[in-house]
């Protein structure tokens, strides 16, 4: 199906290529668990900035750093071999603005990103793909990730055409765990 999208004009981003060149230096998944790591968020976020640049070539730009922080790992990795989540913290960049407050989004924003639990690390909304998207764009984003959700993201759509008025552009996050097992094709 992805080459349907293809086939549709809609751009497929496969960065597996990119992990595998930038990982041989950087981890691109955490230790004990099955979710990329900040970098590897970056990365995407880098890949989808230069595919919207087009879109948004003639917008103004807001401008947002990185700040070190520190979040909660999930362990998922870790919890199916011992049956109990490990304690442990993630070192991350988070976004921010210019006044160096922490970026959370906004529902009107031009840019709409989805996707599954790879999509951010926990709850930080600082540290989602959507917010380095931000970062590297200078555009504003808003991100629904859901636990698993990565090949149901389009559904949150459904019946919701409202929520897409003045979206410019839709981002569809997912790992390649979608792309085989018992993956169910989304209903548009």
């Amino acid at each position: 199906w992805i080459s349907e999208l293809r086939k549709n004009d809609v751009t497929v981003i496969d960065a597996l290529d990119e992990f595998r060149e930038q990982g041989e230096d950087t981890p691109m998944f955490e230790k004990n668990e099955s979710h990329c790591t900040g970098a590897a968020r970056q990365l995407l976020a880098s890949m989808v900035a230069d595919s919207l640049e087009p879109i948004f070539e003639d917008s103004p730009k807001k401008q947002y750093g990185l700040r070190d922080t520190v979040v909660p790992g999930s362990g998922n990795l870790y919890h199916m071999l011992h049956k109990k989540y490990p304690k442990y913290k993630v070192n991350e960049k988070k976004v921010v603005t210019a006044d160096g407050k922490k970026y959370h989004g906004s529902k009107k924003a031009p840019i709409v990103v989805i996707g599954d639990s790879n999509t951010s690390q926990g709850s930080n909304n600082s540290t989602n793909i959507g917010a380095y998207i931000a970062q590297a764009t200078g555009e504003d984003t808003f991100t629904i990730s859901k636990i698993g959700g990565g090949n149901i993201g389009p559904t949150l759509f459904k019946n919701r055409n409202s929520f897409l008025e003045g979206k410019k552009a839709v981002v569809w996050v997912f790992d390649g765990r979608e792309l085989y097992g018992e993956f169910e094709e989304p209903v548009f």
